[in-house]
């Protein structure tokens, strides 16, 4: 009965990932600040708010996965988060969004390796663990998906009111809530060194910066988180000055996503048929050569290399978890997960708000090729550092 129970966890997985991350205001949310009397660097900065609030809970919040259940910690996630977009819905001002912003930060902290570790240690408890990579990459493109069907949503809503995006993407967090209410929390292993919150906290920390496949994988998940965001932050100028219509964004949000849910549903099989070494080198190479082509051609077709960006954002995060997933224990999973977000969340916090300052002062073109230069040599930094051997074995295992 419980292992039925447990099953069930996997499809309330795929659906809670569905609705926690039904943003319908993701293709007009630089419009609706701009309507509301913001300036773009304003909305950068609110961006950098945003991480922030992400990068402080971060760890945090993991530990209360970790420490008070999984479950527990994604209702909060939703219900923080629900609260964050009606802020944000009602605000006039900069310090009212930036209070949504922040709040937003922190309900997305409370789900962030939470989610996964809970799917991981339902297969787990059931011997399935070696279907993880698969089951994340569904989940991932379950979440892809979503921005497909609510992009377009989001920007017909706005056609009438631009905040009305967020009231339903505030209704739909609240609905993810009573989705993880309906979970089973799974059996953990508490180890003998399993103690203190602050504890946790502090052997998921030590785990990253003395084992180096770990440390290694967290470095390598925070170049390809930064890179994929930088990415999303200029698909709206380069949309605008490519001379599509404002209410085509969405469309496009759609077809990008659609792509990257396809992409992702497939990680399993590509990481499989590429081997590891070349996964690795594939997923900062999208990237890389999409900022190369965008640079050249800021034209309705140039709009096409955007794709190659959804390549990577569809692999990364299936392929880079199943890695990690294998070296750490389930008595603080959730901690180290969270921490290895927050590496990624840490850096873009840092970069965001120069990231208009960049474009503004370059012009778009020549922004997208120094991205790309700084993409590349990092890549090449990390990849020529991997530690072969470990991550082969995770990959044969995963």
């Amino acid at each position: 009965m419980f292992a039925r129970r447990l099953n069930h966890n996997i499809r309330l997985f795929y659906a809670y990932r569905l609705t926690k991350f039904a943003v319908f205001h993701v293709s007009v949310l630089v419009l609706f600040y701009q309507w509301r009397g913001l300036s773009f660097m304003q909305v950068m900065l609110l961006q950098t708010v945003y991480y922030i609030g992400k990068v402080l809970s971060e760890a945090p919040t993991g530990a209360v996965a970790d420490r008070y259940g999984r479950r527990l910690s994604l209702i909060l996630a939703s219900l923080v988060h629900g609260i964050a977009y009606l802020t944000i819905f009602l605000g006039h001002t900069f310090w009212v969004f930036a209070a949504g912003e922040a709040l937003a930060g922190v309900g997305m902290s409370l789900a962030s390796g939470a989610d996964s570790a809970l799917a991981y240690d339902s297969l787990l408890a059931e011997g399935r663990e070696l279907e993880y990579r698969a089951v994340e990459g569904r989940a991932y493109g379950l979440r892809l998906l979503g921005y497909a069907a609510f992009a377009p949503i989001g920007s017909w809503l706005a056609s009438m009111n631009l905040a009305l995006p967020y009231l339903v993407s505030a209704a739909f967090m609240f609905a993810s809530g009573l989705i993880a209410a309906a979970m089973v929390e799974p059996p953990r292993v508490m180890d003998d060194e399993s103690g203190s919150y602050l504890g946790e906290m502090a052997r998921s920390a030590r785990l990253i910066l003395r084992h180096r496949t770990v440390l290694w994988l967290t470095l390598f998940s925070a170049l390809m988180f930064v890179a994929t965001r930088i990415g999303f932050w200029t698909f709206q100028p380069f949309m605008a000055q490519a001379g599509l219509g404002v209410a085509f964004f969405g469309l496009a949000f759609a077809a990008y996503s659609v792509f990257g849910a396809w992409v992702s549903s497939q990680s399993d099989r590509v990481e499989r048929r590429l081997g590891q070494r070349w996964t690795l080198i594939l997923l900062p190479a999208c990237v890389i050569v999409s900022f190369l082509g965008m640079s050249r051609w800021i034209t309705v077709t140039g709009l096409s290399f955007i794709f190659l960006q959804e390549i990577s954002m569809g692999l990364y995060d299936p392929v880079l978890l199943s890695y990690t997933n294998q070296y750490v224990p389930s008595s603080i999973r959730a901690t180290t997960l969270s921490f290895q977000s927050l590496a990624g969340n840490l850096a873009f916090a840092a970069l965001s708000p120069f990231l208009g300052l960049f474009v503004d002062t370059l012009g778009l073109a020549q922004a997208l090729r120094w991205f790309a230069l700084i993409v590349a040599l990092m890549a090449a930094a990390l990849l020529a550092k991997r530690p072969v051997s470990a991550l082969a074995e995770a990959s044969e295992t995963a």
